[in-house]
This record gives structure tokens, sequence and C-alpha cells, in this order.
């Protein structure tokens, strides 16, 4: 267990008396600056149903202390507490928290994401079978009136939009998903690196032989940003994340191939928008308000981030992580819509 680690585990709540016959089935690990971060993500989670079916891992940043009686915490029986020193670093903090986690699946939840009634029910369903190692939820749009916030859902969760069907797939959404705790741990000293894109992580699943599930009657709802100016910024550092993770092992060669090809990505990206999931719908959709415009700068922005992360790579900033971790604060207009289920 890295040094910069320690792992507390707390003490069931008084109120739940009852005895728990098994263990929690999805440890659910969620990273945070404070209570007050997680507590409407933690509000859907207690929504779901029975608390002691799932084990509460929570990661700390920045340095943060966390307390058993803090709101939100209280009203689950099975909690860890992992403090990490490694500033904002999201998945530094996760990879951290899959080490301390017990069930044998991991949901890797969100601040930004909230659980719809039945999440649980449908993630423990489709676990209990030995063909998956990841298991992915549908994904719905939080805030949808913002013309940026429905160009973000296209570009960054389109294809886990359509509920009406599922089964394998070559990927599903990073977060919110479900792994297989050992095929995590089976990644050794590489999954902290890994664990900077859970794209790159579902990938290296899958070249070991692993199976990827996706499953419709799993949906979680994401908040996405909605001012035009963070949403291009943004894209452009999902793109250089991604890009960063893929170039890790690959020669000089194939990274300049892939940074030169990155100008046509826009164009192939948004034909495969506009064809799936119905043309017909989407190119009406495209017509509303600012969508075209935005989804094709969110895109434009997506690919240069790719290509400076094909041929520069380095660590990602902690503006990169706090969008992600305090995403409320650029999606303005949504706070009535932040309720507990």
């Amino acid at each position: 267990m890295p040094p910069a680690m320690r792992v507390m585990r707390l003490p069931a709540e008084r109120r739940y008396h009852r005895r728990h016959d098994s263990a929690p089935g999805l440890s659910v690990v969620l990273a945070t600056d404070a209570a007050a971060t997680i507590s409407t993500t933690l509000r859907h989670l207690h929504a779901q149903g029975d608390p002691a079916r799932i084990e509460l891992v929570i990661a700390t940043l920045a340095g943060a202390v966390l307390h058993r009686d803090d709101p939100g915490l209280r009203d689950f029986p099975f909690v860890r507490i992992v403090h990490g020193d490694d500033g904002m670093n999201i998945a530094r903090a996760e990879a951290q928290a899959v080490a301390a986690a017990t069930a044998p699946w991991v949901v890797f939840a969100e601040s930004c994401a909230f659980p719809r009634p039945g999440f649980v029910d449908a993630m423990i369903g489709a676990c209990q079978s030995d063909r998956w190692t990841v298991v992915g939820p549908a994904m719905r749009n939080r805030n949808p009136a913002s013309d940026a916030s429905w160009a973000a859902m296209q570009i960054n969760y389109g294809r886990w939009q359509d509920i009406s069907g599922g089964g394998n797939r070559s990927r599903v959404p990073g977060h919110n998903s479900a792994y297989r705790r050992d095929a995590l741990m089976a990644l050794g000293p590489d999954l902290p690196d890994l664990m900077q894109s859970l794209t790159a992580v579902q990938d290296e699943i899958r070249t070991r032989g692993g199976l990827i599930c996706f499953d419709p009657s799993a949906q979680v709802e994401i908040l996405n940003i909605t001012g035009p100016g963070w949403y291009v910024i943004d894209q452009f550092g999902k793109g250089r994340q991604f890009a960063r993770m893929r170039r890790r092992r690959w020669p000089v060669f194939r990274r300049l191939v892939y940074a030169a090809g990155m100008p046509l990505l826009p164009a192939v990206r948004l034909f495969r928008i506009v064809m799936g999931g119905g043309s017909t719908c989407r190119v009406r959709e495209l017509a509303r308000g600012h969508r075209c415009s935005l989804l094709v700068a969110g895109l434009v922005a997506g690919a240069a981030g790719e290509c400076l992360g094909y041929l520069r790579g380095g660590p990602a900033g902690a503006g990169f992580f706090e969008r992600n971790l305090h995403r409320s604060r650029y999606a303005s207009g949504v706070h009535a819509q932040i309720q507990t289920p």
C-alpha cells in the first residue's frame, strides 16, 4: 500500500440495527475535496434502496479530511476513507481507492453524475454474470436545455444514450461503470497511470481478454458544462488527456501520424454523431439554436487537444480535474434541478 495512503474503516451508523448477512456487492468510489461536494450524488445513491448493498470508498483530494459524522456518509453502513496527498489528481486518488475497496466490483462515481432509481439493482444484476469484466450504464443529460450541454452530451456520451438494446460493446462510459476489482488490480503498477483515462483502462482490459457490457437498464444523469467558453476549453482538455494516455507506448512515428490526421477528425466524428441514433432526428436537433456551431467548435477543440497530446504529452493541469469535481460551477441555471430524487 502506498505510504501516502491510509485507510480508515468507519463503523456502521447506530440506527442500522439489523444484521447484514452478506457483504456489499459494489464498492462505489467517490473522489472529493469536501463532503458537500458529493452530497447530491450520495443522496441519489442512498435513494437506490438498501444502502448495505454498497460500500462507499471516499478518496479525498487536496489534503481534505472527512469524518464519519459528515452529512451523507452517516447514512451508509459501509464506508472507507482513503486519504491521499496528490493534490487534485482525481485519477490517482481513485486508483488508491481501488486498493482499499473490498467488494468484487468497483464503480467510479462522480460528483457531477447522479444515478437514476434502479441503477444499483441493474448493476448488481449484470455483475452477477461471469461473462463480463466491465458493465456500463446508459447516460442521460441532467441539464438538456443548454445548447452547450447538448453538444457536450453528443460528443462525450452520444453512443450511450440509446436504451433500445444492450450487450457486448467495445467501450462504455469510463466513470459510472462497474469494473471487476481483480481485473483492475491485475493491471499492477500501471493502474495509477492508466486511471488518467478510464477509456485506456477499458482498452487494456479488452486486450487481456475481458468483455465489456452495456446495460441500458442502469441509467445515470450527467451534469454538463453550459458556458460556451468553458465547454470548448473542457473539450480541448478531454482530447489532450485522451491522447496523452494513448501515446504512452507508441513510437514517435505513430504519434506524428495520428497528430497529422487530427484535421480530419472533426468531420469524421460529426458524421458519426449525425448518423447515430437516426439521422433525421439528429439533423432536426442540430438546427435548434446554436447547437450546430457549438458541436463543431467542441469537435475542433477536442481534435486540437488530441493533436497537442500526441505531440507533447505531459500531465493534466489542476483545472482539468476542477471542472469535473465542481461541474455545477460551470453549469449555470441548474441549481433548481439538483435536488434529492
